[in-house]
C-alpha cells in the first residue's frame, strides 16, 4: 500500500534526462518508493499501518502485497496520486493506493471510497532501478542533527534569490550552528548561520 507521501518522490524524478542512458522514473517496492535524478535520491518506505488485508475488496481485482520492483514513470505517479480520495476518509485505509496483480506486464493501481474504484494502468519502464545501496553510506554517521524544514526552505530561497546556484555546508558538531555559504551576485560572499534541532 502506498499514501501520498509515497508518490511525493516524483519531486526528484527525471523529467527528461537519463541516468547512464537510461531514463529512472519511480521505483516501487514491496516496502518503500524511491527516485532519483542522477544527483538526488529519495526514498521513502511505506504506512506502517496500512496493511493490504484490510483494504476493501475490489470485485474482480486482486490487491497483492508482494510483488517484484518496478519503475513507473513521474507523469504516471503524479497523475495516480490524483485518484485518492480527498480530504480525511472515515475508514484511514482509503487513503492508500493498492497495487494490482496483472498479467499483462503494466502496472496497475487502484484507490476507492467505497462509492467507487478508480483503476489507473501505467506502463513500466525498462531496468532497473540504480542500486540504492550503492550510493547509501555506510557505517554510522559523524555527525547528526535535525532541522526544519520551513527554516531551510527560506534559507535557500533567500539564497537562490540572491543569484546563488549552489551552496556549501559547513558542520562543526551536533549542537553548533550550520554555515552555509554561496556565490552571489557580482562576485559576491553570501553565508548564514542555521542552528540545529534536537532530534
Amino acid at each position: 500500500m502506498f499514501n501520498k507521501a509515497n508518490f511525493s518522490v516524483a519531486g526528484v524524478a527525471e523529467k527528461e534526462r537519463t541516468w547512464r542512458g537510461r531514463r529512472c522514473g519511480v521505483n516501487f517496492a514491496p516496502k518503500y518508493t524511491a527516485a532519483t535524478d542522477g544527483k538526488v535520491l529519495m526514498l521513502i518506505t511505506t504506512p506502517r499501518n496500512a496493511p493490504v488485508k484490510e483494504y476493501p475488496q475490489i470485485p474482480g481485482e486482486s490487491v497483492i502485497e508482494d510483488f517484484e520492483p518496478f519503475m513507473i514513470s513521474r507523469e504516471d505517479a503524479e497523475k495516480i496520486v490524483k485518484t485518492i480520495p480527498k480530504g480525511q476518509p472515515r475508514v484511514p485505509i482509503l487513503s492508500n493506493v493498492g497495487v494490482l496483480k496483472t498479467d499483462n506486464g503494466d502496472a496497475a493501481f487502484v484507490t476507492t471510497d467505497f462509492s467507487s474504484v478508480n483503476k489507473t494502468t501505467a506502463r513500466k519502464m525498462e531496468g532497473k532501478f540504480p542500486r540504492i545501496t550503492a550510493v547509501s553510506p555506510k557505517g554510522k554517521p559523524k555527525i547528526k542533527f535535525g532541522m526544519t524544514l520551513d527554516l531551510l526552505s527560506n534559507l535557500l530561497g533567500a539564497m537562490k534569490k540572491a543569484g546563488a546556484e549552489a551552496v556549501t555546508l559547513e558542520v562543526w558538531d551536533d549542537k553548533s550552528a550550520i554555515r552555509i555559504k554561496a556565490n552571489v551576485g557580482d562576485n559576491q560572499k553570501a553565508w548564514a548561520l542555521i542552528m540545529p534541532r534536537a532530534m
